[in-house]
């Protein structure tokens, strides 16, 4: 049995239905407790069971967002931000940054279900600090959750225990610091359970530096949930998945020489090698598009954003029923 609690919200997960009813009618004889029996919502989060899992959505959230900020009757758009819109330092300040500042923490609280905006509000979210007036595209995420709110993930049971993870990086891709964005989506079975996009700390001197060092955050975060798993007597099939797609970072993952172009590397990556030579880790090369990852390392254009959104699993609840 599980017991998720936050502050005073409570959820017991478990495999023994009388083991988790005697846990409560132990607490309720300690504490003021009330049961709701399964739950619907919880901390803004819309839980709902279907025929094959469950599904999780934040739609009320986002449309109170939008509500918020005045944006219910905008024209929905089909990306959250332009495939040409790259954030920058240089502009004319915000008078008042605050509304920026929150608008901004409360996007990233919807990346909790909404993967496909995670690119763009960790984008926008590093110039929280001092944002200017062209910081203000963030109002255009707002218009795409307008015309996609009830957006969700589903969870669905699998016999599947093998953990396949894509990592993926854009090179250089800021121009002010010229630091790559890192990306991976990590997946059990044919569910989405864990993803990121964020900026690496220092700049990498080439393509193949940077989808390495994409590959070891994604293997640091497939050994975490491998370890997390044996905490909840989940055995994971071995070796767990890691697909790239880029050619010279998975020669290097695999071969134990050290080249003159690849000592300046941080020896910390090098531990992806270990993974591999220890057979706990198997990475493999995957087409560009094929990479499930590149959604949260760059803006796409309408086509390529929907293709790869799908390949995050996002649905409509109403597809999952047609389903």
């Amino acid at each position: 049995m599980l017991l998720l609690l936050y502050v005073d919200d409570i959820l017991f997960v478990g495999s023994d239905q009388r083991l988790m009813d005697r846990t409560v009618a132990s607490l309720s004889e300690q504490f003021a407790m009330k049961d709701f029996g399964f739950p619907s919502t919880f901390l803004n989060v819309q839980i709902r069971r279907t025929s094959t899992g469950l599904f999780l959505s934040q739609e009320h959230y986002a449309r109170r967002l939008i509500q918020h900020h005045g944006m219910e009757n905008s024209n929905p758009t089909k990306t959250p931000l332009s495939p040409k819109f790259y954030p920058s330092a240089e502009g004319e300040s915000l008078a008042d940054p605050m509304p920026f500042r929150a608008l901004i923490g409360s996007l990233q609280y919807l990346t909790l279900t909404r993967p496909d905006i995670t690119y763009s509000v960790n984008q926008l979210s590093q110039f929280i600090q001092c944002p200017t007036v062209v910081h203000l595209q963030a109002r255009r995420i707002l218009r795409y959750l307008n015309g996609s709110a009830a957006l969700g993930l589903p969870l669905k049971a699998t016999d599947t225990t093998r953990l396949v993870t894509f990592a993926d990086a854009d090179w250089a891709a800021c121009p002010t610091t010229r630091r790559s964005t890192t990306g991976y989506a990590v997946y059990l079975g044919s569910t989405l359970i864990s993803w990121r996009s964020k900026k690496q700390p220092t700049v990498a001197c080439s393509s193949t530096e940077a989808e390495y060092r994409a590959m070891a955050y994604a293997v640091a975060e497939t050994n975490w949930l491998s370890s997390l798993a044996r905490e909840l007597h989940i055995s994971l099939s071995r070796p767990l998945l890691v697909c790239c797609d880029n050619l010279g970072a998975t020669y290097l993952a695999a071969n134990p020489i050290q080249h003159n172009r690849t000592k300046h590397m941080d020896i910390d990556y090098h531990f992806v090698r270990e993974q591999v030579q220890t057979g706990d880790v198997l990475i493999k090369y995957v087409p560009t598009k094929d990479q499930r990852a590149d959604i949260l390392t760059k803006n796409l254009g309408c086509a390529s954003f929907a293709a790869q959104r799908s390949n995050l699993t996002l649905r409509y609840e109403h597809e999952l029923a047609a389903a």
